[in-house]
């Protein structure tokens, strides 16, 4: 054991300073665990200040999409038309029933009436 100690430079400190060896083994645990802590210090720093760039192109689709989940929302919210009522209109159509001048006005009427129609 004396030789093995001897290697490493503390030969006859087994017997005669263990205490020392304890405080060195010690020292060196503690500027370990100081060392890490430091790099985890760093670390912080680095990602607390991390930045996204988001391309023009990615923000025209961002905004593509929230326009298109809106979309969607308002056609699940709407009535849904029976049978019976698409064959009515199918029949209105085909009797030029919208093109006559009274329906047209009251189309008109109603189209104004919209929220935010004339802002367009």
């Amino acid at each position: 054991m004396v030789d093995k100690l001897s290697q490493l430079g503390l030969a006859g400190a087994a017997s005669d300073r263990p205490d020392k060896i304890n405080k060195k083994v010690k020292t060196r645990e503690a500027e370990a665990k100081a060392s890490i802590k430091e790099t985890d210090k760093m670390a912080a720093g680095k990602t607390s200040g991390a930045q996204v760039k988001i391309s023009d192109s990615a923000r025209e689709l961002m905004k593509l999409r929230a326009e298109a989940e809106r979309y969607l929302k308002m056609v699940e919210e709407k009535e849904t038309l029976s049978a019976e009522e698409l064959e009515e209109i199918q029949a209105r159509l085909q009797s030029n029933h919208y093109l006559r001048e009274e329906v047209i006005d009251k189309i008109i009427d109603k189209l104004l009436d919209l929220p935010g129609f004339k802002n367009l």
